[in-house]
Order: C-alpha cells, then structure tokens, then sequence
C-alpha cells in the first residue's frame, strides 16, 4: 500500500485568483479513486469548491480573492480506504490498496478518524506546487469520515461530507479547535489550549475572545448543569450571541465555547464570530483590498477591423478593475447600425483571476457593404464609481472570396448499381449532394449539369441564399432530389467537363473563384474525353471524385487534370458497411478547400438518447470563423451546441451565430471572438456538444410515429469542424507512377498568415491500404523548408490509398491547433500503359498488349457458333443490334487511331457497353 498502487495523473487550476506566489494555495487531491472513478473525482473536487465559498466568512470578495484553489488527480489500484478493527467497536478489518493509504480509526481508537499517510501526500503535491498551503485529501467511501492536521481528510458520500470538508479545514488551515464535548474527560484539565476558540477561562470580560462578546456579564454565559453528559440546553441567549459556554475540546465541564453552536462543534452550524475572526485575520496577507475605484478603461477604440461582408462579429472594451467586487458598466448612449450593444444596456462584471482583473462591454457590427465604416462615439459609465467613460467604435468591411462551384454528376447506367454499403451509386451521391448544398455559405454560388454520352444543363449558376428564399440553394435541393441515372448512358467525362466551364464562365454576378466538382464511376466510354478539354479549364479549380475502385474509374486522366488546377482527386473505391459518410465527407472536404477553410477535426461516432457526446476541437486566435457540422441519418433528431473554452454554452440559436438544421445536416457557424457566457470566446480548447433531442423523440413516439429503423439505440454521426483561418495546411500526395511498386510522397505545408510556420508541430497521415489494414506514418520537417513536413510510402498492393493528414502542435503564441485533410492515391496493373486500359482511352485503348486480346474477345464472342439464334433474338428483344456490334467491334479493332468517330456506331458504342454488363 503506497504509491506503488496507483499513478499522478496532473494538476488541474480550479479557481484562479492570481498567481501562487501571492495567494493561498489550496489542493484537493484524490484517494481511493481507480482509473476509471476519476471523473467522479472531478465532480467530487468541484462540489468542494463550490459549497468552500458558499460558507461565510468565504462567501465575502476579499476572501475569495485570495484563494487558489487546485485538484490533484491520483489513481489508486483499489477504491475505498482500509477499514481495520478499531478500539471503538468498529471496523470491518478489510483493505485495500490506495495511493495515500487511507485508513478509517487511523488513531486506533475512533473509527470516523480518517487519514492516511500525510508525509507522502506533502511530498506529492510539493513536486507539483511547492507554493502550496492546505492539502485536502478526498477518499472515495461511502462511510462518513475525516480528521484535520497538516492533511486534511473526508470521505466524500456521507450527506454532510462537504461540510465536513469545511471543518477540517478549520482545524488544518486556521488552528481552529473541536467544540464539541464528547470524546474525553467528563472535565477538562490539561491548563488553557492553545487554539483560539476555546479556553478554561469562564469570565467573558477576561476570555480572550472578550473584545467580541456580545453576551452578558453572567459567568459563565451558561454552564452545563450535569458534567457526565452534554448539556441539553437551551440556550440562554439567542443564537451567534458571544459569551462563554461551557463543555467544548472533548469535555462537558471545564472547557468553554465562544457560541451555543458553530461548525467546530456541529456541521450543520455556520463558523461563529470568534472563528470567523481567526479566519480573516489568517487570510488577511492573501486578501485583496476593499474596492478602490480604480476602474481603468484599457481600450478605448474598439477597432472591428477587416470583417468580410455579411459576417457579424463581436468586439469588446475592456477595463481593467483593481479591486475584488463586481462592477456595474452602463451604457449611456447607445450605438447605430451597422453597430449594435451586444451585451444589453448594462453589463455586470465579476472578479476574474488576478488584480487588475478585467472587465468587458460588448459590442456587435454586422459587416455591409464594402469599406471603412463611420466611427460613432458611445458613454459608458460604472455605477459603483460615477465615472464615465467614451468608447469609440470603427470598423472596417472587406470582401469576403465569393466562390462559384458547378456540380458534375455522372448519370450512366452503373451509378444504378449497388454499392456494399446498401444504396445505389446515384442515391450516394445525391445524399452528399444534398449535403454540399446544405452547408453552402448564403454567398456562394451553385450550379449543377450531368453528363452520360452527351452533357446534360441542370439549372445554372445561382446565388445560394438562405433556405426558403427560393433561390440557388432551394432549386439545387430541387435538382438534385430529382436527378436520375440513364440505364444505358455511356460516360463521356469531357462532355460534362466541358458544359461546366461553359456554365462557369458564363454565370451572372462577380465570384472571385470558380470551381467545379465533377463525379464518375467508370472508365470513358464515349467522345468527348477527359483529355479533348483538360486545357480549357486552366483558369477554374477543378476538383474529381471517382466514385469506384482504380480499375473502374481509371483515374491517371482525372489526376492529372485535376493538379494542374490547384484541385486534387479523392476516391472512394468500394464503399463498405461501415463507410456510409465517406462521399458527403469528400464533398465536405472539398467545400472547405473552395471556402479558404481548414478541417480543424473529422471524427465519427453515435449519439444517443439521454447521453451527451463531448467532441473537444482547438480554435486559435489565426482563426477568424469556426463552422461545426454534423451529419447524420436523422440530423434532425439531434441538437447541439458548442461549449466554449471557459465552460459556457453556446446554443444553435445564439443570435452572433447562424444555425440550421436539415434532415441531412445540423451545423453552427460563427465569427470569432464569440461572446459565450458574457465573456469573449476564441482561442483555446472548445467542445462540440451532441445529442438526441428528447423532446423530439418524445414527440414522434408520442404521436405514434416509428423512429426511423436506422435509429436503433442511437444515431451515426460524423461531425467536422472547419476554421476560416490564417493558420493553413497544403495537402498533397504525389506518386512516381500508377503501377503498383510507386512511390507515394505524402506532403503537408503549414503557413499562418502567408508565412513559413513558425511554431511547434507534429504531422502524421493514417494510411488506408486497398485490402483495408490502416498504419499511422509520420512526416517528417524538412530542414530546408520551413513549415513543410514529409515522408514516402511504397504502394505494394494494387488499389486505392486513402489518407487522413493530420497536423497537431502549437502556434508562437503558445496556442494549440489541428488541422486535417483527406486524400488519396491510386494504382493498379497497367495504370501506366495505355494500351492496357491505363491511360483513359476508348474502351481501354487500342494499339498494342491487352487491346489486342480484348478486339480477339470480342470477335470470338460475336463470331459465329458462339452466340445460338435464340439468344440472339432475346438480345434483340432488349433492343440489342447484334449485326451492328459486329461491324462496329471490326471498325474499333482496325482504328489504330484509338477509336471511331463513325455516326452508326455511336448506338452500336453502346450496345456494346450494355452487351459487356449483361455478360459480366
């Protein structure tokens, strides 16, 4: 039993009233709490803490002021304390094994004496603050116990047990002495005690409490008429009178009292005043002074500086307060639009942390239209003072990237198919879809064509608009919930690429980006191609997403063009069970890229009823928005909000935020600093709060409604966090070649404010091999290239390669960060020879090696005796020209040119596609 049965996990600041050099220093530290109770612990030491300043004389500003408080986490092998037979008839002889060895009857004689071994609980905390000056020991028991001294001790599940925590806290802290009257002799004769709060001197004119009675001048105040029991009372004077009361430090005779009652001799009592004297004047080189008026206003320009257009934004004066009670701020004028009170009239502001502490008024400005904005002039004034203080407000609105993204879906025949996750390939991507359209800034522009043999326009580029208002967004929900495959389409990529930049360039308003999204999931089957029109859409970012594994979708066209537009290409391969979110996160992916935004995190999990899940995400001062999403199959059964580094909530319906809620998505957007809790919100450690909405639940079920049968106990979800920011992550993977045995160069550039990153980081990329195993890598700095970080894998097996790059460190001004990117690789046998099928010609090439096979194939299929005259006719019932597949397959396999441009093969094109999926 020791410190061999359990581990210092770290010290937590509870409550910071300055620094431990000039205040008093009190730690909570666990014992008898395993691993898996710490949490408990947490809850335990925060109870402490809150029901410490409800107790008078902590309650008043000057005494809280003056205390830090910590907790100090300590597992132990064993819950509980030792329980040995004890002197008094108690004890159940059992133990266990603890950290600080706690042990009830730790005198032997007495089994609510509680302790433990206080040298080893002196020396730990020392090693963490050697400023400290009270240690208390919480023991997770259920029985009702402690003692006091240089260590103090309790239990933690009796109902009073916190108060006993105060108590002996008396006795450790203050010198404070028991009371109460059992325990000892009948009558107390071991000469006057040293403690302040009791004495053997009966006469309150000459106690040494003298100058604080209140009593008469009857001696004692009252005397215990029967020394062998306490004294049954009552009272002759009325409660908290001063005086002299006899039976008190284990004696009914002999020893007096300064109270009747008071929390050394009853829990449920407050401290008396002879107590709470000792206390103030212990305290007294801690405490701060009694308000001086010295409110000091730190700020007086409050600057909203470069906010883009459409966001609102809120800022803060600031005064600095030298004293230890709240302050009342008033504003006396109040301002116009664009700016407005974002606190209300009056803000009330309490002590925080050391003197000066501060305090904020907070303003609000809704960015309009381009430009610096006129200043305005408003009053504030500090009730408790008189003064009055001017405040400027300016501001300054700049234009926010506007982004133009045209959406290229696939419509051929195999998007019918079925994927292993369930749905079809177009349900797959119109789901996310449907999500790209959801999480759209109301800025942007959205615009939407598909493509099989031929291109086919949808709607054009529209602004995007606020749900509702019937504008871009609306009719690409419109579009894409009526979107429909073409079962004997063809794939003809350039066609739809071609109709996109058309669209593009062609799109009414302003956008200082464009970009399209082009989906496929299969090889090029018919003109145009990828490579007739890579060259027209230099000027727009293209991004591809191959919806298929390396060999369907032959991706080393769709890669090439992609990078040369500063966009990449990501693939899914086949989607499994377990992937239903892959698609709509590759779409979200590359939302934020076109936004100018950083995936701060991208996990997944469940959500469930009754349950909140606590998703913890950094945010820096670099980052100017933050924008929490979550997806999920309801998203309209959760609710969630974000809770700010200091523990205040922010709620979907926080006016400074825009939130909304969609089947698909639920998601939170938020210029920063946020004001959470009336404080300002923005660097430091935030959470994404989630959860299933009861009422909602309620509800459905109530009206007898089922819950959706993928529901269950609990609803998947994955949650993502991107930051408008200027601490940036370029992601790249770069390979030698498409032939399995490449070399993959995963690549990652970090930036803050356009320059080489010059904080602390570490990059590691989880790796998804094509047979699924994952393996984490890491990049390594590059010593001659700030900020950017490297390594390189060899791609053995055959497939795609998915990677997950995340960066986490610290920026220079100490503060940490994420940053996370999706990307992916791909090769396969004879992605890099054309004539194979790798290089996206017609049909897999013509000229040499495998074409040749596939033209004999085909030949030896169509020639005679292979294919009976009954199966003929029923391939003609299905609208099948045998004849013309033959002329065509003899016109494909003489074209050395890699394909016919002849006009009565494009039908026969296409039966043969159909012919090659009906013999599969």
């Amino acid at each position: 039993m020791g410190a061999a049965d359990g581990s210092v996990i770290g010290l937590t600041k509870l409550v910071d009233a300055g620094l431990p050099s000039v205040r008093w220093n009190l730690v909570i530290v666990s014992d008898g709490y395993q691993a898996s109770e710490m949490a408990q612990f947490a809850t335990d030491a925060q109870a402490v803490v809150d029901r410490l300043f409800l107790e008078p004389p902590f309650d008043q500003p000057e005494l809280a002021c003056a205390i830090n408080v910590y907790r100090l986490d300590v597992t132990s092998t064993d819950s509980g304390a030792d329980k040995p037979n004890c002197d008094d008839g108690a004890g159940t002889n059992t133990f266990v094994n603890t950290y600080f060895d706690a042990t009830f009857c730790s005198g032997g004689d007495t089994q609510r004496a509680l302790g433990g071994n206080n040298a080893l609980a002196q020396d730990t905390v020392e090693a963490w603050l050697p400023e400290w000056h009270q240690i208390l020991v919480v023991v997770n028991d259920p029985e009702r116990g402690g003692t006091g001294g240089s260590v103090g001790w309790t239990s933690n599940s009796s109902a009073d047990w916190r108060e006993i925590f105060i108590h002996e806290l008396g006795h450790s802290a203050f010198g404070l002495a028991d009371e109460y009257d059992y325990g000892g002799p009948d009558s107390f004769d071991d000469g006057e005690p040293a403690e302040p709060n009791v004495t053997i001197d009966s006469n309150p004119a000459t106690v040494k409490w003298s100058s604080l009675v209140t009593a008469g001048p009857a001696d004692p105040t009252r005397s215990n008429p029967d020394c062998t029991a306490t004294d049954p009372g009552p009272s002759p004077v009325a409660t908290g009178i001063v005086g002299t009361f006899e039976g008190a430090k284990y004696s009914h005779c002999g020893a007096f009292r300064p109270v009747w009652n008071c929390m050394m001799r009853d829990t449920g009592a407050p401290f008396c005043p002879v107590c709470t004297q000792t206390i103030l004047d212990t305290m007294a080189p801690f405490a701060l002074p009694a308000p001086s008026g010295d409110v000091t206003l730190a700020t007086s320009i409050v600057d909203f500086n470069d906010v883009p257009t459409d966001l609102t934004v809120v800022r803060a004066a600031r005064f600095d307060v030298d004293n230890c009670f709240a302050i009342t701020l008033q504003a006396i004028t109040t301002p116009t639009a664009p700016f407005a009170l974002e606190s209300g009239a009056v803000t009330v502001a309490s002590p925080a942390g050391p003197t000066p502490w501060p305090a904020y008024f907070w303003f609000r400005m809704t960015a309009g239209a381009v430009g610096p904005v006129p200043s305005q002039v408003v009053t504030l004034r500090c009730l408790e003072t008189g003064e009055d203080f001017i405040v400027t407000l300016t501001g300054n609105v700049v234009t926010r990237p506007t982004v133009a993204t045209q959406l290229v879906f696939d419509k051929s025949g195999s998007m019918l198919d079925v994927t292993d996750e369930g749905r079809t390939k177009e349900q797959v991507l119109k789901d996310a879809a449907t999500v790209f359209t959801n999480l759209l800034w109301d800025d942007n522009g959205i615009g939407i064509n598909a493509y099989d043999q031929d291109s086919h326009p949808i709607m054009d580029v529209q602004t995007a608009g606020a749900p509702g208002d019937g504008l871009g967004r609306d009719a690409a929900a419109a579009a894409i919930a009526a979107h429909t495959s073409n079962p004997s389409g063809l794939t003809a990529i350039g066609d739809g690429i071609a109709l996109a930049k058309t669209k593009l360039d062609t799109a009414p308003g302003v956008w200082d980006t464009k970009a399209m999204i082009v989906l496929t999931d299969g090889i090029e089957t018919a003109d145009l191609r990828v490579a007739d029109v890579a060259d027209s859409v230099v000027n727009q970012q293209v991004f591809a997403i191959g919806l298929g594994t390396a060999e369907q979708i032959r991706p080393a066209t769709l890669d090439a063009l992609t990078n040369g537009t500063g966009g990449y290409l990501l693939m899914t391969g086949n989607l499994s069970t377990d992937e239903t979110f892959l698609l709509e996160k590759y779409y979200i992916q590359i939302l934020a890229g076109v936004n100018n935004n950083e995936l701060v995190l991208d996990p997944e999990g469940w959500a469930r009823v009754g349950v909140i899940e606590r998703i913890p995400f950094h945010v820096t001062s670099s980052d100017v928005e933050i924008t929490a999403m979550v997806l999920a199959r309801p998203a309209n059964y959760l609710t969630m909000a974000l809770e700010a580094p200091d523990g205040s909530t922010v709620a979907i319906g926080n006016p400074s935020l825009l939130g909304r809620i969609t089947p698909q998505t639920i998601y939170m957007r938020a210029g920063l600093p946020l004001l959470a809790g009336g404080a300002p919100a923005h660097n430091g450690r935030w959470h994404l709060l989630l959860t299933i909405h009861p009422e909602f639940w309620r509800q459905t079920t109530a009206a007898g409604n089922s819950i959706p049968k993928n529901v269950g106990p609990g609803i998947h979800y994955s949650a993502s966090v991107a930051a408008y920011s200027n601490l940036r992550m370029a992601a790249a993977v770069h390979q030698s070649s498409h032939e399995p045995g490449a070399t993959l160069t995963i690549r990652a550039i970090l930036t803050e404010y356009g320059a080489p990153f010059r904080g602390t980081a570490n990059v590691k990329a989880d790796m998804t091999r094509p047979d699924g195993t994952m393996t984490t890598i890491v990049l390594f700095p590059i010593a001659s290239e700030p900020g950017v970080f490297e390594t390189a894998k060899t791609a053995a097996q055959s497939g795609i390669y998915r990677f997950r790059i995340r960066a986490s460190g610290r920026t220079v001004r100490e503060q940490p960060f994420t940053r996370e990117a999706l990307r992916t690789a791909a090769v396969w046998h004879g992605g890099d020879r054309p004539g194979d099928g790798g290089g996206g010609q017609p049909n897999g090439g013509h000229g040499t090696g495998g074409s040749r096979e596939w033209c004999a194939l085909l030949r030896c299929i169509l020639g005679s005796g292979v294919l009976s005259d009954e199966f003929i006719k029923r391939l003609a019932g299905l609208g099948i020209d045998v004849a013309r597949l033959r002329k065509c397959v003899e016109l494909l396999c003489h074209d050395t040119r890699g394909g016919s441009s002849c006009a009565e093969c494009d039908e026969a094109r296409r039966q043969l596609v159909e012919l090659a999926q009906l013999l599969r």
